[in-house]
């Protein structure tokens, strides 16, 4: 058994591909998680800390989603 090791466009098209053939309930499991993912991604990169500075992060991606 070896371990193939994917560039980060092999491991987003992967991911795209299992959230669009997943059924509906896990689709929207999987798009929820990255949701999540790209939301702390802007907390980490902004250096975001408290709780009442999440409401920038939400902001942000907001901005970012549209």
């Amino acid at each position: 058994m070896s371990i193939t090791i994917l560039t980060k466009t092999e491991r987003v098209d992967q991911w795209n591909k299992w959230v669009e053939q997943a059924p509906k309930g896990i689709k929207d499991y999987f798009i929820m998680i990255e949701v999540d993912a790209q939301r702390w991604e802007i907390a980490e990169n902004q250096e975001i800390l408290t709780e009442s500075q999440l409401e920038e992060v939400n902001a942000i991606y907001k901005e970012d989603a549209s």
